[in-house]
């Protein structure tokens, strides 16, 4: 039982330090001056960057113990909860990427967008074979990095003409952090994944995914990519025996 509690510790520790950033980023983007800036030396950026290294550094020492299980199986059951999620980041995409196509940008625009659609069925993908236990080709879960890779690359032109980083740093590392988190789960379908590395970047994604939706036109995805993120998590049980 004692185990049972710990593998669950990480990922509900993960949502209620990830709610209570979102409540301090919040704070922080309503107090602005007479020139619309955000005040500096906020009490409430103080508590946040403590709140994210302290969260950062704790989940690094946590999943540390996370050895072992290198089987596919012993990582990734069938899980129902876990197919869900990746349901949810496929309407997360789908309606980003329609939303970039729409707005008939450039050609980094169109092809972000393209690459959300394809994205939107592999995660779909993903969703019914995590529901299934059944391991993907390792191309589903690539293209889908490649999708925050472009999407990276395409907001970071908006981010980089923003005087102040308090108001996109949190998407910058949320969005790196699922591209990374994203190209893990493609390693496990490569037979090459690591439970360690994988727990922590999907954890702390889930984490600055919270503090990335106030103040983000892309708040929707942010959103329903840290319920995947906390939903397809690999096996959090800290044992030192292989999977079946």
């Amino acid at each position: 039982m004692s185990k049972f509690l710990k593998a669950f510790a990480m990922p509900i520790l993960t949502a209620l330090c990830g709610a209570v950033g979102a409540g301090l980023q919040v704070w922080l983007l309503s107090t602005v001056d007479e020139k619309g800036l955000l005040a500096g030396g906020h009490i409430g950026q103080i508590l946040l960057w403590i709140l994210s290294i302290g969260v950062t550094v704790g989940l690094l020492f946590l999943t540390r113990p996370l050895v072992h299980g290198p089987k596919y199986s012993f990582n990734f059951p069938p899980s129902v909860i876990g197919g869900i999620g990746a349901m949810v980041a496929a309407a997360g995409v789908a309606f980003t990427a329609a939303t970039m196509l729409l707005s008939k940008g450039d050609i980094l625009t169109t092809l972000t967008a393209l690459a959300g659609f394809a994205s939107t069925i592999c995660l779909v993908l993903s969703g019914s074979g995590r529901w299934k236990g059944m391991r993907m080709n390792v191309t589903v879960h690539s293209v889908v990095c490649v999708f925050f890779l472009l999407l990276l690359i395409c907001q970071y032109r908006m981010w980089s003409s923003e005087p102040e980083l308090q108001r996109y740093v949190f998407q910058l590392i949320a969005t790196v952090l699922l591209m990374i988190g994203v190209y893990q789960r493609a390693c496990f379908d490569g037979a090459m994944g690591s439970r360690k590395s994988y727990a922590f970047f999907r954890l702390t994604g889930a984490y600055f995914c919270f503090l990335a939706i106030p103040g983000s036109d892309l708040w929707l995805l942010y959103l329903t990519a840290l319920v995947w993120s906390l939903t397809d998590l690999c096996n959090l049980t800290p044992m030192n025996q292989k999977g079946r």
